[in-house]
């Protein structure tokens, strides 16, 4: 037997073994997805270990997007602005789970997200502070017409008060 007849079949026996491999991966998956909810037997404490690792990668994922100013619906899994208190979607109200600067409601404490006007929790308005309502620029902008909130253009309900826009 020649050298290249050798490598050739070590080569074969290679992708013959990564085939097998891409086989066995597809029968896990498969596997995991039919039984992730309902694990049972000897595959149960890797499923769950599974399932565990999606988590915590699913709520590192919302951090993520939370810091970049992005909160997804519960709901629908639209994603909204971060100052949004309603999904402008579906018109969920939407998760306040994390604070930039670690504001709480003097009401309730519940967490308060920069620009908030009203306390996701409770409904309490928010003192504004003066300084902010006068930086901000004069524009024609999308209001709600019953808590006088901008808008974003495509919103089907408001983002604050959780009036349908029509």
């Amino acid at each position: 037997m020649s050298n290249n007849e050798i490598e050739a079949c070590q080569k074969k026996y290679k992708e013959l073994e990564a085939g097998k491999s891409g086989i066995y991966n597809t029968i896990g998956r498969l596997y995991f997805e039919k039984y992730k909810d309902s694990p049972e037997g000897e595959f149960a404490d890797s499923v769950n270990q599974i399932n565990k690792i999606n988590e915590e990668m699913k709520q590192i994922d919302l951090r993520i997007k939370f810091i970049n100013g992005i909160v997804v619906c519960t709901n629908c899994g639209l994603e909204n602005g971060v100052k949004s208190s309603f999904c402008s979607g579906c018109g969920t109200r939407l998760p306040h789970t994390y604070s930039t600067d670690g504001m709480r409601c003097s009401n309730c404490g519940g967490l308060i997200n920069p620009g908030q006007k009203f306390c996701g929790s409770c409904g309490a308005a928010i003192p504004q502070t003066e300084t902010a309502a006068a930086a901000e620029p004069v524009s024609q902008v999308k209001t709600c017409p019953n808590c006088g909130c901008e808008l974003e253009n495509d919103a089907v309900f408001c983002s604050e008060c959780g009036t349908k826009i029509d």
